[in-house]
């Protein structure tokens, strides 16, 4: 289990959670796996930790392990997790919004790791019939929200596409029984943790009254409340967020907006800005609930209810991870009306008293147009930065290096005198342009 502290290590993490635990306790390479276990209880990790176990990567160039999820963020996220160990082997992750021509440049480069979306790994299998031929391991990440969100059709292709002898593991925070019949499964494992509270998230659970009229007033004031602190905001609409965002910003907070009708880089920059703190509210819908792991996210707040209890608890599965205590918000505009999976454990919250508007974020963010392509790494832009004048090392936070691009958060009096929207400062050898975003 060498393997597994190292990884462990690299994370920053000292010992796995009973769920995890079990999980590589009880694995076998040659029996399928469906693991169900809540939102924000590290599933992640286990399948991540259980598919390098049960299949250590060898020296073959071909593509061993795949992980399948719903979503193009949560996609995002297990592939961050899984470069985070240090492997030493390539991990390509495809989804929709990327270049198809780009991607398939990568897959000639011999990956072994693909995290990829359903829809966009058909595509590649219909230009590559051999593609999954070798394959080891087939983890399908949220097998309930693929089935809700129409990708049957999808899966059943990757797996006539896939090598018939690999090992299937599901992973789902809900209970699906009977499972469908498309899938493959053989002498197949259950791992039930849904009701165990040891890897629950903890929460704290607050009811509001607002009738309809001063809902949006009573969200202003319970931010305020708040501070400064990260906070989802879940609406049910995309025109809802933009709305709320809209006159919350009318009133002097800054919000961030969220949803799937915005470009996918714009949605990348959002969550960048969440998570190097440079925006610390995020009106979203539910795109957010799964899939999303920001440090220090405290405060979750149904401004709007969900339909399903279970998009309710991926909801609250954002915040109280990570052994921390999230706070859960729901507003009631009549009495008695507040759904069944909400009213038992809601402690009524007053916001009567005066509340100040929270500051702006101490930073914000500049977008460079170069990154790793150019060979610029962090420290390359910690350089270039300490050489502007006055500059000191706590005027810079968080700093994310893509492909391309490279995000760089910076003390909020100085990101305008440091943004040169003009290509004629240098990087190493590169021209780049810095623009406030």
């Amino acid at each position: 289990m060498q393997h597994t502290q190292d990884y462990l290590d690299r994370l920053g993490i000292t010992e796995l959670n009973p769920m995890q635990q079990d999980v590589l306790t009880q694995r076998d390479a040659h029996r399928d796996l469906i693991l169900l276990s809540p939102t924000g209880s590290g599933k992640t990790l286990a399948f991540t930790l259980l598919m390098l176990t049960n299949h250590p990567l060898g020296s073959s160039k071909t593509i061993s392990h795949l992980v399948v999820a719903p979503t193009r963020e949560l996609a995002a996220q297990i592939d961050a997790v899984i470069k985070r160990l240090q492997t030493g082997f390539r991990v390509i992750c495809l989804h929709g919004g990327k270049s198809t021509r780009m991607e398939r440049e990568d897959l000639k480069r011999n990956a072994q790791i693909i995290v990829a979306t359903p829809g966009r790994l058909c595509y590649h299998i219909e230009h590559s019939a051999d593609l999954l031929a070798e394959l080891q391991v087939l983890v399908i990440d949220e097998f309930d929200k693929c089935l809700e969100l129409g990708f049957e059709e999808q899966l059943g292709q990757i797996l006539t596409a896939s090598n018939a002898a690999a090992q299937h593991v599901l992973t789902s925070a809900t209970n699906l029984d009977p499972m469908p019949s498309f899938l493959p499964l053989k002498d197949t494992k259950t791992l039930n943790y849904l009701d165990d509270t040891a890897v629950q998230p903890s929460h704290q659970t607050y009811s509001i009254e607002a009738p309809s009229s001063l809902k949006l007033e009573m969200l202003f004031k319970l931010l305020c409340r708040i501070g400064n602190e990260r906070v989802l905001v879940f609406c049910n609409h995309r025109d809802t967020t933009d709305h709320v965002a809209s006159l919350l910003e009318r009133k002097g907070i800054r919000a961030q907006i969220y949803h799937g009708g915005m470009e996918q880089w714009e949605r990348q920059l959002a969550l960048t800005k969440l998570r190097n703190g440079t925006v610390e509210i995020l009106i979203t819908t539910d795109l957010a609930a799964r899939g999303l792991d920001v440090e220090g996210v405290h405060h979750v707040v149904h401004y709007q209810w969900p339909v399903k209890v279970e998009d309710y608890l991926h909801r609250n599965g954002r915040s109280g991870r990570h052994g921390e205590v999230g706070s859960i918000y729901g507003f009631i505009e009549k009495p008695g009306t507040a759904p069944e999976f909400f009213k038992e454990a809601a402690t009524p919250l007053s916001l009567d008293a005066y509340y100040p508007v929270p500051q702006l974020p101490a930073f914000c963010t500049l977008r460079i147009n170069a990154g790793k392509k150019q060979k610029i790494n962090k420290i390359d832009i910690v350089g270039f930065f300490l050489k502007q004048d006055g500059a000191q090392k706590d005027d810079l936070g968080m700093i994310a290096v893509g492909t391309d691009e490279a995000f760089v958060a910076v003390r909020r009096g100085l990101a305008n005198q440091w943004a040169n929207p003009v290509n004629d400062a240098r990087i190493k050898k590169a021209k780049v342009r810095i623009r406030l975003v």
